[in-house]
């Protein structure tokens, strides 16, 4: 039985993998972003990162040269590239900003901040076919940007609230995945849609990838692998891990097959087949390594061991390990990728990088000039080799739509009477009048030129984990030199735009509070109340008829028939009926006749009906047994040929019996008696027709001339006495009889028999044998007539 359904792709872009210690070690992996090294290139060429010289470089898979080099950063910056077709997406994690390098003139963008505020490892890309997503892993904050100018698209989303490395990815189609590890829940967002499956995994350090074209999750609390269809989110099955509860392993799915691998530091390479559900193909390697995420090339797999700086080149066909090429210093966590049957190594803080053939060999790449770093640095205002302008980091708000409402500074403004008093909070600077709440902007330094601060927010009343953006102004249009933020909830953050979400809800408002320092060096603080609410929920009711249950999501109907579910959570409900019924169909809420509907919430309740089909009761049969000198048919019986028939329960059916030629009906029996049967089948029945020989007829006439009957007639030796005519039957095979003529005395004469006694002449008996149809006739008159 296939447990896994995988829906293959045009070729899949694998996902994120992490190194992982079941138990609660830190992960690392996704702070390097969605790195080339984790992505099946569609374009004939790879890019690669070079942090050291703040540089990307194409490398042409065909000929194993450089192509081009183009300047993103700063030296030493935090710098990974992302790859999707022919063009590279560079995220620098210092300065929080992505850049898009175009694969055909190698022209980079200007520096975008899709988020605000975010710097180090919290910030990750994933680049889809038509969606580039910017990442805040530490917030949960997710952004989707154009592919071409890198501008945010809509708000942010609030992502699966606790991310680690190797719980985000894309696949093919655009579609990202994201595994909350505090929960278990996982995200499926599409541009700026998004739906929330709960409980899909155990809580815990669970990572995701990318296999055939869809989702596979490894859980290491449960030590399994959880495959989801890409296009409900469903779980479509499961199978056990050959895991031990301290192992650190690194998981990486196959682009074309239902297949995952998975990389134990203990030295095992396990080769799970999703389709077979089970993984029984182990390859050992040296134990106590530490190893990247296996990658695919052909029948090749390679795993690169970073302490010994070797790739382990394995043949899948008969799982011997044939090469161990050395391609860097031992202990240095360098990058490796396939594209096209073409495996390359790249290490992000030297100038080495290369190939790896499917037989082990080499071919080794200088991605620059060590002594001369900018040599051949593409400069799109200057062209190749002249000296690169480094790119700036951006000042003020980038890239942030457009603000839904700005909210003054002062509490008291009679332009917003609604906003609440701010209450005492030990996060905000002191004020006189409210020792722990600032109600304006300070005193400038300079009194002719008062700061007018004002706070402007895209929505006042969040919810619970709702992201918002916030950017500080001044009236004279001078933007802030820099910004220090405290929202309220012990967090803080510097920018003149900032995006930030509650955890939780309070009665009271947060106050968030901003120090500013412009320019000019004056210095103020303004704030703002910020109201933040529960997520609502909205009550999902089922209706099931009798004949069955309902269940998912928290509902087993008719036990428990509604759940109350937050906006965008998806489930899947399951009808299942009982031994009397049939599955049936969906309404309301749900439609169709399958027996599994997903019900995904919006801002109101939500009904769904089930109705089931009651199961047909099981047909009964009439059986007749096979009469001899006659047919019984009717209901489908033809009787001798057809001799029974099974009719569903309740149905009536009425038999008529024919008797053949020389026979007559004689009676029914069994469940139906006398002349006629009509049987209702409340169950089986059997019945039987009897038929009889048809008897002979027997016809006396007299014939008398001017003589009346009563006074001369005929007696039968059967018994009966024929005055002028007898007309009756006798059975078959009933012997002789004699026919007597009979006169009163002195009445008539008797002229003799006609029939079957003219034998007999005028003697006034006659004797003959009963043994088919008789005529007789006697003949008289008047005596002397």
């Amino acid at each position: 039985m296939r447990l896994f359904r995988g829906v293959r792709g045009r070729g899949a872009i694998a996902g994120v993998v992490a190194m992982v210690a079941v138990g609660g070690a830190v992960l690392v992996g996704l702070d390097q972003g969605n790195d080339v090294d984790t992505v099946r290139l569609l374009s004939g060429s790879a890019w690669f990162a070079s942090a050291k010289v703040g540089q990307i470089t194409l490398l042409d898979g065909a000929s194993a040269e450089v192509s081009a080099q183009v300047r993103v950063a700063e030296p030493g910056d935090a710098l990974s590239v992302v790859q999707q077709g022919a063009t590279a997406y560079t995220v620098d994690q210092t300065t929080g900003t992505v850049r898009r390098v175009d694969g055909v003139n190698f022209v980079p963008t200007a520096p975008s901040a899709p988020i605000a505020d975010v710097r180090g490892s919290a910030l990750s890309l994933v680049a889809g076919p038509s969606t580039v997503y910017a990442l805040d892993t530490t917030r949960g904050l997710l952004a989707a940007a154009d592919p071409k100018t890198l501008d945010r698209r809509g708000g942010m989303l609030s992502v699966a609230s606790r991310l680690a490395a190797g719980t985000v990815t894309v696949d093919d189609t655009g579609t990202l995945w994201a595994v909350d590890v505090a929960t278990g829940d996982v995200d499926r967002v599409i541009g700026q849609d998004k739906t929330i499956r709960t409980g899909v995994v155990k809580p815990g350090n669970s990572v995701i990838t990318i296999a055939d074209g869809h989702p596979v999750i490894v859980d290491p609390t449960d030590r399994k692998a959880v495959s989801i269809d890409r296009d409900t989110g469903r779980v479509t099955g499961t199978f056990a891990l050959d895991l031990r509860p301290d192992d650190k392993f690194q998981v990486s799915g196959s682009a074309h097959t239902e297949r995952i691998y998975v990389v134990a530091a203990r030295g095992v390479l396990d080769v799970c087949d999703l389709a077979k559900a089970r993984c029984d193909n182990a390859i050992p390697l040296t134990a106590g390594s530490d190893f990247g995420p296996a990658v695919e090339a052909g029948d090749r797999v390679f795993v690169p061991d970073y302490t010994t700086g070797q790739v382990w080149v394995i043949n899948l066909r008969d799982s011997r390990v044939i090469a161990k090429p050395t391609v860097l210093k031992p202990n240095v966590r360098f990058q490796l990728m396939t594209r096209d049957g073409v495996v390359f190594y790249n290490d992000t803080n030297s100038e080495d990088a290369g190939v790896v053939q499917v037989d082990g060999s080499l071919t080794r790449i200088k991605k620059y000039d060590r002594n001369n770093p900018d040599k051949g640095v593409v400069d799109p205002n200057h062209g190749d080799g002249s000296q690169p302008s480094a790119p700036a980091p951006p000042s003020g708000p980038v890239n942030d739509p457009k603000p839904s409402g700005v909210v003054p500074s002062d509490n008291n403004n009679p332009q917003n009477p609604n906003q609440p008093q701010a209450p005492n909070d030990p996060q905000v600077p002191d004020n006189p009048q409210n020792p722990s709440v600032p109600t304006g902007p300070t005193e400038p330094s300079n009194p002719a030129a008062p700061l007018k601060l004002q706070i402007v927010v895209d929505k006042a009343t969040p919810t619970v984990d709702e992201p918002i953006t916030l950017t500080v102004t001044d009236a004279s249009g001078v933007a802030p030199k820099s910004a220090h933020w405290t929202y309220g909830d012990g967090d803080v953050n510097d920018g003149v735009t900032t995006n930030h979400k509650w955890a939780k809800a309070r009665p009271a408002p947060y106050i968030v509070a901003v120090e500013v320092t412009m320019p000019d060096g004056r210095q103020g603080t303004t704030s703002v109340n910020i109201t933040v609410s529960e997520i609502p929920r909205f009550r999902l009711t089922v209706n099931p008829s009798a004949g069955g249950t309902v269940s998912g999501g928290g509902i087993q109907c008719p036990a428990t028939c509604f759940v109350d579910l937050a906006k965008d959570v998806q489930i899947t409900l399951t009808a299942t009926p009982d031994a009397g019924h049939l599955a049936g169909s969906w309404g309301d809420g749900c439609h169709g006749t399958s027996t599994a509907c997903d019900v995904r919430m919006g801002t109101a309740p939500i009904s769904v009906t089930y109705t089931f089909t009651p199961k047909p009761e099981p047909p009964v049969r009439l059986s007749v047994a096979s009469p001899a000198n006659g047919s019984v048919s009717g209901g489908g019986i033809q009787c001798p040929g057809k001799c029974f028939v099974d009719v569903p329960k309740g149905t009536r059916i009425t038999l008529t019996a024919t008797p053949a030629a020389g026979f007559v009906f004689g009676t029914w029996t069994g469940d139906c008696s006398g002349a006629a049967c009509s049987v209702t089948m409340d169950g089986p029945h059997t019945v039987s027709a009897t038929f009889t020989p048809a008897p002979f007829k027997v016809d006396v006439v007299n014939q008398y001339d001017r003589v009346a009957s009563h006074h001369a007639w005929v007696d039968v030796s059967d018994g009966h006495n024929c005055t002028s005519a007898c007309h009756y039957t006798i059975p078959r095979n009933s012997g002789r009889a004699t026919l007597t003529f009979t006169a009163g005395v002195g009445i008539a004469s008797f002229k003799g028999w006609v029939g079957e006694c003219a034998f007999a002449g005028t003697s006034k008996t006659c004797t003959i044998t009963l043994d088919h149809d008789i005529s007789v006739g006697a003949k008289f008159a008047p005596l002397g007539g």
